[in-house]
């Protein structure tokens, strides 16, 4: 047997093998802890190429999945062309009230061939007349309507031989 000097107390000597003995334990977690991470990385990299892989046999082996996408796709257009006409008639006010009223206050003899609404709440009536007291008797019922305003009959509009062409130009009147 080989001589030892031991120049540590009792005390130490328990202390140091107690610090080795906790250094081996805490390297003993660390490498367990090291090997459950790498395991668990590659039981999720399994479990996901798994996953692609079951997909893609089912679109393989399941008839009609071709379709099933297919319908799907177009469903989803089907459905952004709804949200894009919900968006374009959201914007747009409801005018059926003057037109209405328009053909409310029309004379039997004058039909249009053009109504136009603008957005700046301007509108174009384009039409004929069998005659200029007809005509006379649109643009009188316009201006006493509460729904129009600033009508503009071009006097050439009453000029020439019935039936008669005309534009009037007016405003519709929203701050009823």
């Amino acid at each position: 047997m080989i001589p030892t000097l031991n120049l540590l107390s009792p005390k130490d000597q328990t202390e140091i093998k107690r610090s080795k003995f906790l250094l081996i334990i805490h390297e003993m977690l660390l490498l367990m802890f090291i090997v459950s991470v790498i395991g668990s990385a590659t039981l999720l990299s399994a479990r996901l190429i798994l996953e692609q892989r079951f997909r893609e046999v089912i679109i393989e082996e399941v008839p009609g999945t071709d379709k099933v996408i297919r319908i799907n796709r177009d469903i989803k257009n089907f459905n952004q062309r709804i949200a894009a006409l919900e968006r374009i008639t959201a914007s747009a006010r409801n005018q059926f009230p003057i037109l209405l009223e328009l053909t409310e206050i029309t004379p039997p003899d004058a039909a249009y061939n053009l109504v136009n609404i603008r957005e700046d709440d301007a509108i174009v009536l384009k039409g004929t007349a069998e005659t200029r007291d007809t005509l006379l008797k649109l643009k009188s019922n316009l201006e006493m309507s509460a729904s129009f305003k600033n009508i503009r009959l071009p006097l050439q509009n009453l000029i020439g031989n019935p039936p008669l062409d005309f534009t009037i130009d007016a405003q519709i009147n929203r701050e009823l």
